[in-house]
């Protein structure tokens, strides 16, 4: 290996180290505003995600030993903040909207809005979405928070079956 083949993968290297550092610090700065929710209701959170989207932050977190549900999103700096008893859940689902667009061949379908549906034991109160994906403020089209949104759908649904 020559010189110049050393010198490259040590740059090469070098920018994969960085860019992980500094994503891996933006994560944190990011969580921080959830943390610091949390902490202000007494809890801390256990199992957490964020991502980003063209005009949107969103956050979620949930303390396992607390049982509490902790979930914020930005939108063009408007904040949305939520936050919630995991015992008074009856349920928890994925829902989004969708619609076709196009005719005959060309004919498709769009998803408009993604999120977690959550339902409660006390049937007087009202139904509460915590959106994931908007094509209004997100990109057009989803990237990961499906996944994201089956992964909360699965975690919480197996939190809330754990009544103590």
């Amino acid at each position: 290996m020559n010189i110049i083949s050393i010198v490259a993968l040590l740059a090469v290297v070098s920018l994969v180290v960085f860019l992980r550092i500094r994503s891996s610090r933006k994560r944190r700065e990011i969580m921080k505003e959830l943390q610091d929710f949390a902490h202000l209701n007494g809890c801390i959170i256990t199992e957490s995600d964020c991502w980003k989207g063209m005009h949107t932050i969103t956050k979620i977190g949930v303390d396992t030993h607390n049982r509490k549900l902790f979930f914020m999103r930005t939108v063009r700096g408007s904040v949305t903040t939520f936050f919630v008893d995991l015992n008074d859940i009856k349920r928890v689902t994925k829902d989004y909207t969708q619609r076709s667009v196009g005719d005959g061949k060309e004919k498709s379908t769009v998803m408009d809005s993604l999120g977690l549906a959550i339902s409660y034991i006390d049937a007087k109160r009202k139904d509460d979405f915590l959106e994931f994906f908007n094509t209004d403020h997100d990109f057009l089209r989803a990237d990961g928070e499906i996944q994201l949104a089956e992964k909360w759908e699965d975690c919480l649904s197996h939190l809330v079956g754990l009544r103590p």
